[in-house]
């Protein structure tokens, strides 16, 4: 069962009391994402968002093999691209990982921490983000484009390529 918001939060777009709804639900409102808001929200910082977000991807981690913190890190990629780059739903393999690069640029303190959590979450190369965006495409997380394919994701990066700060 998906956590609920306990307390009153104001969804980002439209202001709607998001109270009582689940945490990977949608605002009835104007049918933004509810974990967009929460994960903004400072209130839900810490162990109580890891915890409810961890929960979203808890069967699919354990059906590919990936740790969640690979999942939610994907997903946060995902997401980013979508809103940078204007994407309704499908983000294209190519664009998904560049997005994954930089955003692993600012979410790491620094290249050996990036190294060593990304080598933990075993998120080592483009092909493993491929595989767990195939993962969550199978449990209707996310949704890709008819023409994209797992082979898309093939030698975009490696951890080599991923550089911290700046």
């Amino acid at each position: 069962m998906a956590a609920v918001i306990e307390v009153d939060l104001p969804c980002n777009t439209c202001q709607y009391n998001l109270r009582s709804l689940p945490f990977d639900g949608r605002c009835p409102e104007c049918g933004d994402p509810v974990h967009q808001t929460v994960v903004r929200d400072v209130r839900f910082h810490g162990d109580a968002v890891y915890t409810a977000r961890s929960e979203r991807f808890r069967e699919v981690a354990i059906s590919s093999g990936y740790p969640v913190d690979a999942f939610m890190l994907v997903q946060d990629a995902f997401q980013k691209a979508r809103s940078r780059h204007g994407l309704a739903l499908a983000v294209p393999p190519a664009t998904l990982c560049d997005e994954f690069l930089q955003f692993c640029r600012h979410y790491f303190n620094d290249e050996a921490e990036a190294r060593d959590l990304l080598t933990e979450w075993k998120l080592a190369s483009s092909e493993d983000v491929g595989r767990v965006v195939y993962a969550m495409v199978g449990a209707q997380l996310v949704c890709t484009s008819g023409a994209d394919s797992p082979a898309d994701f093939e030698g975009r990066f490696t951890l080599a390529d991923v550089r911290v700060g700046g």
